[in-house]
């Protein structure tokens, strides 16, 4: 039974593999939608897991296209978790979906469920039998997981006995491992899991020891005696950044501007401590243009419909009476997707931001800006500064521990010197990107720096400009000035 995974990152892709493949499952993996109906069009495809976002062709294309001659069942892979985000993607035509960060458990179950459903269209009867055998098989692992889940619970019971039996300890371990694999490299963790294949029986309640195994592993970071533990994640995606700030689990967290305002509205705790750079965002082109009205006609890409690069253009483009309608505009997920298209010059006309826009400029020199965001937002906006492109975010209870030991102050004075040490220190500042793996042009490290306007910034220095930046982009103040100081820290 084949499975088809399409999917661009290529971590998350590999472990949704491996999870299907453990599961029993043939899986065909892609890395965007013309490798999807590529695969679909020369295999036999049982069921497909579609990345809404994708480059080239998006996974509601690739959906249609298999529409046309299949009722194979469809997940639609989203980092949106909103109603109206799961109720368009049923509306489109999926049969379910899945919320990244990706829980295996419920993969499994959402997969055996849809499979099954799809049992009754499949005549040939060993295919058939192959259904139920792999059906059955993971919905009886399912079941177990579900209930040893329920059993912990219980655990801390004085009348609880254990239940010990012989089992075979490394089938155990890999099927706990199998289960953290995705949280793990969702937080960006290092690991490194060495299980034998060979039976090893010992004598055990295994729902305890599956406890104890899991709470190794959960084990957080806790500040004690003083001393301070720092983890910290790279997301390498909106998407990703996205669903893991809604998780609420960060005492710190650097996002779009717009994201703040999100998780002030879902009442996650968080408030801004200031803006770590101010707009970075640039129309590039090969071609000139004297006025923003000579854009009518043409296709301009961005990368996220609706998230700040697409807000604050069509902002700029409205104060210059600009007909939106008579601009094709076409998105892509991340700004390296969209890189090579201008590089190409596939995009005539593009919105980048900083790496990708020196990037683009060292490789093409055909390619050049005709329009900075910030200042054109500056002039149209009456602010001093532009619109805040990075926000520090600092959980609430965090930021009062901060104030009772005496240490908020450390911490943004910390930040403004990174800043400084970033500008006096190109060179080691590109090592520190390929570290991180974020792509830079050493070569073009002084521009890129200057481009990208990092100035950390106070937030009692720059309420206006997020009062005006928030006003425009919040879509439930009907274009009128808000006051967001319930946004905001109090210093």
């Amino acid at each position: 039974m084949k499975i088809l995974i399409a999917e661009d990152e290529d971590d998350i892709r590999r472990l949704l593999a491996l999870n299907m493949k453990k599961e029993g499952y043939e899986v065909i993996e892609c890395k965007d939608g013309i490798e999807a109906l590529e695969a679909f069009k020369n295999q036999e495809v049982h069921l497909a897991l579609l990345d809404i976002m994708m480059p080239n062709i998006d996974g509601i294309t690739v959906m249609e296209e298999i529409r046309k001659t299949s009722v194979i069942p469809i997940i639609f892979i989203t980092a949106m978790s909103t109603d109206s985000d799961k109720v368009l993607a049923l509306e489109l035509g999926a049969d379910d979906y899945i919320v990244k960060p990706i829980n295996t458990i419920e993969l499994t179950a959402r997969v055996a469920s849809q499979l099954s459903r799809c049992y009754q269209y499949v005549n040939n009867k060993e295919e058939k039998q192959e259904y139920l055998t792999i059906i059955n098989i993971n919905s009886r692992r399912a079941t177990k997981i579900i209930t040893d889940l329920f059993e912990f619970s219980l655990l801390d019971s004085m009348d609880y006995k254990l239940n010990m039996k012989n089992v075979d300890v490394n089938e155990v371990l890999r099927e706990i491992v199998a289960y953290y694999i995705p949280e793990l490299e969702a937080k960006d963790f290092n690991y490194d899991f060495n299980i034998s294949e060979e039976e090893y029986l010992v004598n055990i309640d295994e729902v305890k020891f599956t406890r104890a195994i899991s709470n190794l592993i959960d084990k957080d970071n806790k500040i004690e005696n003083e001393k301070i533990v720092i983890k910290h994640s790279i997301e390498k995606s909106t998407d990703l950044l996205l669903s893991e700030l809604m998780k609420g689990d960060a005492d710190l967290a650097i996002v779009p501007s717009n994201l703040a305002l999100q998780s002030y509205k879902k009442q996650l705790g968080y408030k801004i401590a200031g803006t770590i750079g101010w707009g970075a965002l640039y129309l590039v082109s090969s071609e000139d243009i004297l006025d923003l009205t000579q854009l009518e006609g043409c296709e301009i890409y961005n990368t996220g419909k609706g998230l700040t690069p697409d807000i604050i253009f069509r902002r700029i483009l409205n104060q210059n009476n600009v007909n939106e309608e008579n601009i094709k505009f076409s998105y892509v997920g991340a700004a390296s997707e969209l890189a090579p298209l201008v590089i190409s010059e596939q995009a005539k006309y593009a919105i980048l931001p900083e790496p990708a826009l020196s990037t683009v400029l060292s490789k093409n020199k055909n390619i050049k800006i005709i329009l900075n965001l910030n200042e054109e937002w500056k002039k149209e906006n009456n602010v001093m500064e532009g619109y805040p492109q990075s926000t520090l975010l600092i959980k609430e209870d965090f930021y009062n521990k901060l104030k009772e030991s005496n240490l908020y102050d450390e911490l943004i004075n910390r930040f403004i010197d990174s800043e400084k040490w970033v500008k006096n220190n190109p060179q080691l500042t590109a090592e520190k990107c390929e570290k991180f793996k974020i792509t830079v042009n050493k070569d073009t490290i002084d521009e890129l720096i200057k481009n990208s306007n990092l100035r950390f910034t106070k937030i009692s220095d720059c309420k206006n400009e997020y009062e005006v930046y928030f006003s425009i982009i919040d879509q439930d103040s009907e274009g009128k000035t808000k006051e967001y100081d319930a946004l905001f820290i109090e210093e």
